[in-house]
C-alpha cells in the first residue's frame, strides 16, 4: 500500500512470485502474479478497480469440467455455457497469460456508447493447454433438457484460447 496525496487513495499492488498452488481442481505454478489498483476512481477501465494485473502461471494437472469456476465473475454467459459445456478431461499441461486492464478483459475491440471509434485494448489473454479424455458438449442442453446434439468424449489435444477465440 503505497500512500498518495492528500486525499487520493492510496495505491495497492499485490505480488505473488515463484508460488505453488494446488487444490482439488488444478496444481500449478505461478512464475508472476502482480495485481495493481488502477490510477483512476471508481470501476472502469483506467479505474481503481478491477485494476492492472501481469500473471504468467503453468499448469501441471486440471480438470477440465471446473474451469468456469476459474473464470471472471463479470463473464456471466460464458462462465454459465461452460458450467454445462465441459463434462470431464484432464488438463496435463497448461500455461496461462493475463497482462492489463482487467476492465477489457479478455482484451478484444469494443465501442463505448456514443463513441463511433473501438476501444482497442493493449492486453493479453493467452492459455495453451494439452486436454486428455475430454468431454464436451458443444451444444448443451438448456435447464436440464438434452442437447439436440451429441457430445464429444475421449476428446485428447492441444487447446489455445487466444483473446476471445478458441483454437
Amino acid at each position: 500500500i503505497t500512500p498518495q496525496a492528500a486525499g487520493a487513495l492510496p495505491a495497492i499492488e499485490v505480488t505473488a512470485a515463484e508460488t505453488q498452488f494446488a487444490n482439488a481442481d488444478a496444481q500449478g505454478q505461478l512464475a508472476k502474479a502482480v495485481w495493481r489498483s488502477g490510477a483512476g476512481a471508481g470501476f472502469a477501465r483506467g479505474g481503481r478497480f478491477p485494476g492492472q494485473l501481469d500473471l504468467s502461471a503453468q499448469l501441471a494437472r486440471g480438470r477440465a469440467a471446473a474451469v468456469a469456476r476459474y473464470l471472471p465473475l463479470g463473464l456471466p454467459d460464458t462462465r454459465r455455457y461452460l458450467e454445462r459445456a465441459v463434462r470431464d478431461g484432464r488438463v496435463t499441461s497448461a500455461t496461462i497469460t493475463v497482462k492489463g486492464d482487467l476492465f477489457d478483459f479478455p482484451f478484444v475491440p469494443y465501442t463505448l456508447p456514443g463513441q463511433a471509434q473501438p476501444v482497442v485494448p493493449g492486453g493479453e489473454f493467452r492459455v495453451d493447454a494439452r486436454v486428455d479424455d475430454g468431454e464436451l458438449a458443444y451444444v448443451p442442453g438448456n435447464d436440464g433438457e438434452p442437447s439436440p446434439w451429441p457430445a464429444f468424449s475421449r476428446v485428447s489435444g492441444e487447446l489455445v484460447f487466444d483473446r476471445n477465440t478458441m483454437e
